[in-house]
């Protein structure tokens, strides 16, 4: 997995043990402060998408981890188009190996 979406949470999240609430982060995501940055945003996001592209995440739990990190509001919207559109370059070049790490550098 990645910096910030590990097996851990992915299995936690796949397993129905993470939950999120509109109060607040359910989750604590290691050296990020909360509320996310707008760096941090985007590779958590990113990372989040490549664990359901991967066959990894159950692709309705990223919901639940996009809440449960306390990414709400508008920002997250545009952000989430901007890790969108690059997933969609990186899978065009799916058979190339240095497309996945091209979209890892862009976040």
């Amino acid at each position: 997995m990645g910096d910030l979406v590990s097996d851990a949470l992915v299995k936690k999240l796949n397993s129905d043990k993470i939950f999120f609430s509109d109060a607040g982060p359910t989750i604590h995501l290691p050296g990020i402060e909360s509320p996310m940055g707008d760096a941090n945003m985007k590779k958590y996001l990113m990372e989040l998408c490549w664990a359901v592209a991967k066959g990894n995440l159950m692709p309705e739990k990223f919901v639940v981890g996009v809440k449960a990190a306390g990414l709400t509001g508008p920002e997250v919207s545009s952000v989430l188009a901007d890790v969108i559109w690059y997933m969609g370059l990186a899978l065009e070049e799916a058979e190339h190996k240095e497309g996945r790490a091209k979209l890892v550098e862009m976040t």
